[in-house]
Order: C-alpha cells, then sequence, then structure tokens
C-alpha cells in the first residue's frame, strides 16, 4: 500500500517536470484549431456551412435557386440544422486531436472525454 502512494507521487512528479514541454504542445495544437475545416450541409444541399476548429462558421453557402420553392421559416431552420451539425462535426475532431496529443503525452483523459 505505501509504495502504490510512493508510485503515485513519482508519477506525478515525472508529470510536473514535462508540465512545460506539455503546456507548449497543447499551445501549438490550439493555434492551429482555425486550420481545421468542417463542412455540413442541410437540405440535400441547399444550405452549406464550414465551421473551423476554433468553432467559428468560416461560410455559409445558399443555393438561392433551390429556395424559391421553401416555405417561411424553412431555409431559417436549414441552417440552423447545418452551423449545429458543423459545430457537431468541429467538436468532435478537436476532442479526437486534443484525446490524441494528451494520449501522445502519456495524460490520461477523464471519463467522457474533455467536454467540448
Amino acid at each position: 500500500m505505501m509504495f502504490d502512494g510512493l508510485k503515485g507521487m513519482a508519477s506525478l512528479a515525472g508529470m510536473m517536470k514535462d508540465l512545460p514541454k506539455m503546456q507548449a504542445r497543447m499551445a501549438e495544437v490550439k493555434e492551429h484549431l482555425g486550420d481545421m475545416k468542417l463542412e455540413s450541409e442541410a437540405g440535400d444541399g441547399v444550405v452549406r456551412v464550414v465551421v473551423n476548429g476554433a468553432m467559428q462558421v468560416e461560410s455559409i453557402v445558399i443555393d438561392d435557386e433551390r429556395t424559391s420553392s421553401l416555405e417561411s421559416g424553412q431555409l431559417q431552420e436549414l441552417i440552423r440544422v447545418a452551423v449545429n451539425e458543423g459545430l457537431d462535426r468541429a467538436r468532435e475532431a478537436v476532442q479526437e486531436k486534443l484525446s490524441s496529443v494528451a494520449g501522445d503525452m502519456g495524460l490520461p483523459l477523464p471519463p467522457g472525454g474533455l467536454g467540448l
């Protein structure tokens, strides 16, 4: 039992020693999240959205030729659906990237991931 505590302390000490390197790597990853581009669409392509890994909408493209047949409120709903799907995809991609980096550094992740 006593040795388990010592092992845990040694592990923590090792992590603390590597903390600057870990912080630098996570900062590097965070800096490049904006470079990730994730696309989504709604209404079979009537609305297309591109979201980046920093959770920012890069573009919204609306196929004007196909919107004339839509009823009031349908276009807004398609935009909402496409944006939310894009943000969901971005969160998943960021979660995967950060999980991979954390795994490479030997960091355990909390149950349920990073809560993004």
